[in-house]
Order: C-alpha cells, then structure tokens, then sequence
C-alpha cells in the first residue's frame, strides 16, 4: 500500500469523521435543548457525560467506516465530499467572511474559550476559529460545488432530495448555532455551579461597606448554601428583613443590612456565575 493511498484513506476517515459528527451534534443540540425545555432544569445531569462521551465514540467509529466505504466504492458521497481546490476555496471564503461580520458586530466578544467561556486574545482566535469554520463548512462547501457542477446530470438527479436536505442542515448558521450550543451544553457537562463570582458593586453597596472585595465568590448565606445565581435571586425573595444577613465567601463571612429598592432586598452587587470542574464520583 503506497504513502498516497493511506493518505487518501486517512483524509476520508477525517471527513466521514466531520460530517456525521456535524450531523449527530445538531440533533443531539435538538434533543438536549428540548430536554432542557420539557424538564424544567438549569443543569446537566452528571450520568450524561457518558451519553456525551458514547456519542462521541459513536461519531469516530461510523465517520471512519462511512469515510473508507466512500472511498472504496466510489459512490456518490465520495463524489461529493472528496478534497478538490474549489470546495476549499468556498469554505475558506465563507469561514472569513463569517469571522469579519462576528468582529464587526459584536468585538472581542465574539471570542471565548471552549473550556472557561470566556473571552480569549483576539490575535489566538481568529486563526483558530477561521481553521474551525474552514473544516466545519467544508461539507456545505463541498454540496454546494456539487450541486452546480451536476445540477443537470443524472448523479444530482437521483440524490437531489437528499443533497438538498444535507445542504438546508449543513448550512454555515446552523453548524455555528449548533457549533455553540454543543460548547454550552458540554461545558454543562463537564462543570457544575459552585457559587457566584462578585465582579463589581452598585450604588449604594452595603456589601462593599461591609469589606467584600470583587473576585470573592459567594458560596453561603447564613446556613444555606448559594450555588447559582437563581439560588441567591431566590433567597434574596424571600429574604425576612427581621433576621440578620450572614454571606461567607470562600474565604470571609460578613454581616450585611440590604436596602429596600422597588421592593427588593438588594445588596448592591454585580455578580457572574462560577463554574468548578465537575466531580463524578459521589
């Protein structure tokens, strides 16, 4: 077997690799986003990082068997997708363009990391997302110079139906929606709340008067434990002006008085959600 067939076969288990994994990421955005609707809940359940993790799995081992099968056959789908100048060329177009209209409309804030969702320098992004986008709308590439070049011979006769459906689910906004869902729900997966990260304060600010810094993270208030921004908004509610107001941060306790503004209890904070790694082992 020479160097350029293994090659060949190697870049066809890439591609078969991308394009199902594309495909079983959208649905399983569907799936996790009607769950999370129907279910009521702010959070993923620890057992479906192992869903998340056979899924994966899955997408590897039917993308490698898919990709080779095209390859050895020949059919229509190696056809479509095998490597030429001109689908690199659309996808590598459409990947820039996307990356100057995400700098235009909305900055630096375009850019975060997948692990902290935060955001990341400009100068390591932008590269990083347009070689992303490239390998991300190569199959939308690949459909669309497959339509044009074939669209009046019988190949694209007998696959019209599928192709369209392929190029409607492969477009460039569903792979990016899809694309960050996917990072949103797997940073869900693999970190849970541990608490809510003080970033500035209002004015008045009685928690400021009382000596809490920006960067404490709030993990209590009196005995019960604040994990989310929902669990502090909901004690805050029902917060009995009678009892004294205890908040412990990971490293200091203080005693606060809220003011009443629109009846609500405030504290004069501006808060961010903090997010541990998860532990699995109960």
């Amino acid at each position: 077997m020479d160097g350029k067939n293994i090659f060949s076969k190697i870049l066809a288990s890439i591609l078969g690799i991308i394009i199902i994994g594309t495909l079983v990421n959208l649905l399983l955005v569907i799936i996790l986003t009607i769950f999370f609707i129907v279910a009521k809940q702010e959070s993923i359940s620890d057992w479906l990082w192992i869903v998340y993790s056979l899924i994966g799995l899955f997408n590897i081992i039917v993308g490698i068997y898919m990709g080779l099968k095209s390859y050895k056959t020949k059919n229509i789908w190696y056809t479509i997708f095998r490597p030429t100048k001109n689908k690199a060329v659309i996808s590598l177009i459409l990947s820039i363009v996307l990356v100057i209209l995400s700098l235009v409309f909305f900055g630096g804030k375009s850019f975060v990391s997948t692990y902290t969702l935060k955001p990341i320098s400009q100068i390591v992004a932008i590269p990083l997302t347009i070689i992303s986008y490239f390998i991300a709308f190569y199959p939308f590439s690949a459909l669309c110079n497959f339509i044009y070049k074939y669209k009046k011979d019988k190949l694209f006769k007998k696959s019209k139906v599928v192709v369209i459906i392929l190029l409607i689910i492969l477009n460039p906004i569903f792979i990016v929606y899809g694309g960050a869902m996917g990072v949103l729900y797997q940073h869900g997966i693999m970190n849970e709340p541990c608490g809510v990260k003080i970033i500035a304060f209002n004015e008045p600010s009685p928690a400021q008067d009382s000596g809490m810094q920006v960067d404490e993270i709030i993990v209590k208030i009196n005995d019960v434990e604040i994990n989310s921004l929902n669990h502090l908004k909901e004690y805050m509610d029902g917060y009995d002006p009678s009892m004294v107001l205890t908040i412990h941060t990971e490293s200091n306790s203080y005693s606060i008085e809220p003011y009443l503004q629109d009846g609500r209890y405030m504290l004069g904070l501006n808060l961010t959600q903090e997010m541990c790694k998860r532990s699995f082992r109960k």
